[in-house]
């Protein structure tokens, strides 16, 4: 949260999970399921909800866990987003690995 605040771009609330679907105990999945549920209630209660952005950090238990999101709020009437992600201001082609430059080709910008 505090990397995004402080970019002063986004002026809304914030749902931490605090951790990933993927990996997980039962115990925690369980764990995680409920904070869902929780948010879910939250949305449907909440009508001036009108988009979630799922912002985790581009590692493959997160991936897991943003599609397992994406599903499970894709029935609710509201937008779901993701962080843009790519190469970074500055960086070189060259340098990039063959999947950041896979996902900035995917996500590039119109």
């Amino acid at each position: 949260m505090e990397a995004i605040e402080k970019t002063k771009e986004y002026n809304g609330l914030y749902f931490v999970l605090w951790g990933t679907k993927s990996g997980l105990s039962k115990g925690n999945s369980k764990k995680l399921e409920n904070k869902i549920d929780s948010l879910l209630k939250r949305i449907k209660k909440d009508k001036k909800i009108k988009e979630v952005i799922i912002a985790l950090d581009p590692t493959p238990k997160n991936e897991s866990t943003s599609l397992w999101l994406e599903r499970k709020l894709k029935d609710l009437s509201l937008k779901v987003t993701r962080l843009g992600r790519g190469l970074p201001f500055g960086g070189e082609l060259e340098y990039a690995d063959r999947d950041t430059l896979s996902s900035a080709l995917k996500h590039r910008e119109k």
